[in-house]
């Protein structure tokens, strides 16, 4: 029993949009999100693994929103929008 994300791109391959799920129920998780510098899968679990990051069906809602916002940030993107004032 694992966990694994889907991927695809819109508006041309501008943007690449993901989604968790879990592989033995098949049944997706979390928001949909966009990590429009990680293209491929493979960079996305080298970057989760490299940042350590837990198992994202353990996590809450805010939380796996927030590790999103970090791996936003670890592909160079901007998260000024994400961060409260």
């Amino acid at each position: 029993m694992a966990w694994e994300v889907a991927s695809n791109e819109s508006h041309n391959g501008e943007f690449t949009r993901y989604i968790f799920f879990c592989n033995t129920s098949d049944e997706p998780f979390g928001p949909v999100f966009y990590l429009n510098d990680c293209h491929d899968r493979v960079a996305f679990y080298t970057a989760w693994d490299e940042l350590n990051f837990p198992d994202p069906r353990t996590l809450t809602s805010d939380l796996l929103w927030t590790h999103i916002i970090l791996l936003k940030e670890h592909f160079g993107e901007d998260i000024s929008e994400y961060l409260e004032e």
